[in-house]
């Protein structure tokens, strides 16, 4: 069998074809902060799908300072965990940085999410800021 994927754009009225691995059904407050920054051209949201379904996604928004962009929201139902989608879904994150003229490609992770930060690291991200009791952020250049 041929699978077919691929990473689509989704804007604000998709959220909800997105709850099975997003959980921000009931948050509203998230929910109109990511249309508002969506509607300002601040974020980017996308899928994974894969044989038309959607399995996953990632954002990609415009730090506060304005100086890069954060690759955030990555998830991936978890019996699509461990076969290259989320290497995938970095390597586009790149790419699309790197076409908007940006240095570098942020992201930031639980500490303890050792998976998550292997992933980071074979693919070149490296520690940018560990001040926060929860989670380190991590950044690549492009």
């Amino acid at each position: 069998m041929v699978e077919h994927h691929n990473i689509i754009e989704i804007y604000p009225k998709d959220f909800q074809k997105c709850f099975s691995f997003w959980d921000f059904e009931n948050d509203i407050v998230t929910q109109k902060q990511l249309s508002g920054e969506i509607s300002n051209g601040r974020r980017k949201m996308f899928v994974y799908s894969l044989n038309h379904e959607w399995i996953g996604g990632f954002s990609i928004s415009l730090k506060n300072d304005a100086q890069g962009w954060f690759l955030s929201y990555l998830t991936l139902k978890e019996e699509f965990r461990n076969n290259g989608i989320g290497s995938h879904i970095i390597d586009y994150s790149v790419n699309f940085v790197k076409k908007m003229g940006e240095q570098s490609i942020y992201l930031r992770v639980h500490r303890d999410n050792i998976a998550a930060k292997r992933l980071y690291e074979r693919k070149g991200f490296v520690l940018y800021d560990d001040t926060v009791a929860h989670r380190i952020t991590m950044a690549k250049s492009v």
